[in-house]
């Protein structure tokens, strides 16, 4: 009941694009998303089974509507069950 998903802090609605991939240390895509508003729950891009425990990479590049320019943002997920 308590961490079971990742999700970024924001409000959805001021963002114009959006684009969210989770990657694995290899550099292979296990989530991407365009819509802030989705939780990984991690499991694999194809969702037929969940990832390993480890440290994921995410990056965000996104769009506000009051912005002319592109946010771009990274940051990891430690993923432990």
């Amino acid at each position: 009941g308590m961490n079971d998903y990742w999700q970024p802090t924001t409000n959805p609605v001021c963002w114009r694009t959006w684009e969210c991939t989770i990657y694995n240390r290899w550099g292979g895509v296990v989530f991407t998303s365009t819509d802030p508003e989705d939780k990984w729950l991690g499991e694999a891009m194809l969702g037929d089974h969940y990832v390993a425990d480890g440290v994921y990479f995410w990056q965000i590049r996104a769009s506000a509507w009051n912005l002319t320019k592109v946010v771009d943002r990274t940051g990891t997920v430690t993923l432990f069950r």
